[in-house]
This record gives C-alpha cells, sequence and structure tokens, in this order.
C-alpha cells in the first residue's frame, strides 16, 4: 500500500481500523521509510448515550491525531473504551471524546456514524447532533461523504452537503 502511495506522488495516507490502533506501529514505521506522512486514527464505535448497552448498533467516529497530544489521547480513548464502556464492542462517547478532544480531529464518519444514520431517518436529528461535536470541536470537526454505489450513501451525502452549509462544518 504505501509503496503504492509513494508511486502515485502521494505526501500523506491514513489509517483508522475499526476500534484498533494495533496496525500503527507498522504502518508508521514503513511510512517513514518510504518518505510518506503516515496520519495516525483509528474507527471507533460510539454509543448514543454515555454507556454502551444492547440499543448500541456500534455506530461508528473516526478520531485522528493531529499532534504526539492527539496521538496520546487516541491511545487513552481506546483505552477508556475497553475499559469503561465495553458492551460487545469497546466504545466511544461524547464525554470521552470531549474530554481527550486535545490534538485529535475528528470526522463524523460513513454512513455506519450516527450523523450517516439520522439523516436517512431524521435529517433534523441529524442537523442538532452535527451542531453538538461543531460545539465541541469547533473546527477540528469535519463531516464525512463518500462516492460509492450504496444508494442510501447518495441520500446521505445530499444530507450531510446541505448541513454542512447551514452549520459552516467542513
Amino acid at each position: 500500500l504505501i509503496s503504492r502511495v509513494k508511486e502515485l506522488k502521494q505526501e500523506f495516507i491514513a489509517i483508522t481500523d475499526h476500534a484498533s490502533m494495533g496496525g500503527h506501529y507498522e504502518f508508521e514505521k514503513e511510512c517513514l521509510a518510504q518518505g510518506i506522512k503516515p496520519i495516525l486514527g483509528c474507527e471507533f464505535y460510539m454509543s448514543k448515550g454515555e454507556n454502551a448497552c444492547k440499543e448500541d448498533q456500534g455506530y461508528h467516529i473516526i478520531a485522528f491525531a493531529k499532534n504526539e497530544e492527539g496521538l496520546r489521547n487516541l491511545y487513552r480513548l481506546q483505552a477508556r473504551a475497553y475499559k469503561e464502556n465495553f458492551y460487545r464492542k469497546p466504545h466511544v462517547n461524547l464525554k470521552m471524546l470531549s474530554e481527550l478532544r486535545e490534538g485529535l480531529v475528528i470526522s463524523s464518519a460513513c454512513i455506519g456514524g450516527v450523523i450517516g444514520q439520522l439523516t436517512l431517518d431524521n435529517p433534523l436529528q441529524a442537523k442538532i447532533e452535527a451542531k453538538k461535536y461543531k460545539d465541541v470541536f469547533g473546527d477540528d470537526f469535519y463531516l464525512e461523504i463518500q462516492p460509492n454505489d450504496i444508494p442510501d450513501q447518495w441520500i446521505m451525502n445530499k444530507e450531510v452537503i446541505k448541513i454542512s452549509k447551514e452549520l459552516d462544518i467542513k
């Protein structure tokens, strides 16, 4: 993968495995060996409330480290997800993310994210949820869209773009 990134003359590449950061070490080592800047992150499972429970579908949210403090906070989040908020999978919640937000960039994630899911059923609630994240993370919060062939993805993309414009979220 890293060789292909170099071949394409890309300068950066990210890793965001689901609920794990076990691949960071080898990924970063190979990137640096080939002159590529690694962006380290994690696609966390997100609980709706403060504690994970059987109602949680394992919504996704992505956190990227933008500096050393952010990387430490990523590892702290993963540890807390396993120790404090585990139900079938390790989960983070908005409280955890806000407590450890320094040095992080947050993305709403794919169609599996809470905002993505809400755009399909309740676009107004999706906008309210996006505003909560914007209020906590400011300019370090991004809305994610993806160009793929999943029919619901196109619905989500349109709603997310609308929310982006209305709330001034990148």
